[in-house]
């Protein structure tokens, strides 16, 4: 049975993510990437795309792009077909070189605009590539300090969030990629009532590697949702009650997220192991919380 057809993706800001078919690399040398941003830029070019924010990993690409009338789905396909078609001659293979549908989360607010350029900015540091985001050479964020600009990507949008004149932007920008979360800090706002809970989900898709938009889905979010929980519980001594009730979940929802039998399988193993980390942080333990196989 074919697979019903993707709403276009107009008029409006998108995250996307693109990944390499069996999380092939996509990019094996620099040149790969150079002719990858010559036709991402052409082709937004042409259809009046504006690139918000990108970066460009081994096995996938994250992207931040804006439109008003052209389908960024034709024009993912178009760039995706010419440059996957040009690998292929490049290396002697075969076959589809991205895998299946490209990832898209609607970017609606300010905060979410921030959020998803952050966390694109900082996938090279969360993959272990490079210790600050700026020595990290394909990605938009040394356009946005000040570095060097490369002609493909719009910092504006988002820096004039932070501050009309450019470099006071840029220095905003800067301090908010690389300030780390204060979680003990935010947990006692929420205990006092002065942050939600969805602050602290928010706080907990970060530090799980999740894509910001990732919070509002039922199952790309659970993840955050369930750290949520076990740090309400844990940490504060919400009783399952209190936490569905200021989360607005269903109270057998948040007891199955408290009871880690009900989560097995490598995946959850794999979260459990990161949930362990966090926790340490809050008891002052020098663990770094961050993906270790460089593929964020």
């Amino acid at each position: 049975m074919p697979r019903p057809l993707r709403p276009a993706l107009i008029h409006g800001t998108y995250h996307i993510t693109a990944h390499g078919v069996n999380e092939e690399d996509v990019f094996r040398a620099d040149s790969d990437r150079r002719f990858y941003m010559f036709l991402l830029k052409k082709h937004a070019a042409r259809g009046g795309v504006r690139v918000l924010a990108y970066v460009l990993m081994s096995n996938h690409v994250h992207l931040v792009v804006s439109t008003a009338d052209t389908n960024l789905s034709s024009l993912i396909q178009r760039v995706h077909g010419i440059y996957g078609a040009w690998f292929n001659r490049q290396y002697g293979r075969r076959g589809h070189l991205f895998g299946s549908r490209f990832y898209s989360d609607a970017v609606s607010t300010d905060a979410h605009l921030l959020a998803s350029t952050r966390y694109v900015h900082r996938n090279p540091v969360r993959a272990h590539m490079v210790e600050r985001p700026e020595e990290y050479a394909w990605s938009s964020y040394r356009a946005y300090v000040g570095v060097e600009p490369d002609g493909l990507v719009d910092p504006l949008p988002v820096l004039q969030c932070f501050a009309t004149e450019r470099s006071a932007a840029a220095t905003a920008y800067e301090s908010f990629v690389l300030e780390r979360t204060d979680l003990a800090g935010l947990l006692q706002s929420i205990n006092s009532g002065q942050r939600s809970t969805r602050d602290l989900v928010m706080a907990a898709a970060d530090l799980l590697n999740l894509v910001p938009t990732a919070v509002d889905h039922r199952t790309r979010g659970s993840p955050a949702r369930r750290l949520t929980c076990m740090l309400l519980q844990r940490v504060l001594g919400w009783t399952p009650h209190r936490i569905a009730s200021e989360m607005g979940m269903e109270y057998a929802g948040v007891v199955s997220a408290l009871k880690e039998d009900n989560h097995r399988g490598e995946r959850h193993e794999n979260e459990r192991a990161r949930f362990k980390e966090i926790l340490a942080l809050l008891d002052g333990a020098p663990q770094a919380v961050g993906s270790k196989t460089g593929h964020v």
